[in-house]
């Protein structure tokens, strides 16, 4: 058995996370639009690509345990792409091992840090719809409008847009 099956299977790996990549942009387009459903959809196939990931990946601990027993190594169901380029000892497929890990690392990294965004994205537009709630549905002891000292005791009733007592 050669590398080649390993490097096909992180190249599968990796156009997955470029999927997601992709998918992390519409999403963030989604909530930028405020689509619901659009992005109820995203989310489906985000999970479909993860899911697809997760079995790549165990394919990926097949194939490195395949390698390491063709070569005479005791498996290991944790090995990374690191450290199977230590076991390798052609230039050819250590580079390609090595091409492949650089290129996954980069779209992981790149993923993070969009899906850093997008959750700072919801955060705020969630932060949005709680101040909004809390206008539409104000209570007299939350408003915050300044009175006479001298009327304090005195009970002012706002009406709020919203009865929260219905």
């Amino acid at each position: 058995m050669s590398v080649s099956e390993i490097v096909n299977v992180l190249n599968r790996i990796i156009e997955c996370h470029q999927d997601l990549r992709e998918l992390g942009t519409r999403k963030r387009e989604a909530i930028l639009q405020n689509s619901i459903e659009e992005l109820s959809a995203i989310v489906q196939k985000e999970s479909k690509a993860v899911k697809e990931i997760q079995e790549l990946d165990q394919r990926r601990v097949v194939k490195i345990n395949e390698y390491m027993v063709t070569r005479c190594y005791k498996t290991n169901p944790f090995i990374t792409v690191g450290e199977l380029v230590k076991l390798v000892f052609k230039a050819e497929e250590k580079q390609q091992l090595m091409d492949c890990q650089e290129r996954l690392l980069k779209e992981i990294r790149q993923l993070k840090e969009l899906n850093a965004l997008n959750q700072q994205l919801v955060e705020q537009s969630l932060g949005f719809i709680d101040l909004s709630l809390d206008l539409l549905t104000a209570t007299p002891e939350q408003d915050a409008i300044y009175a006479n000292p001298t009327q304090q005791g005195q009970a002012r009733r706002k009406n709020a847009y919203f009865d929260t007592r219905a």
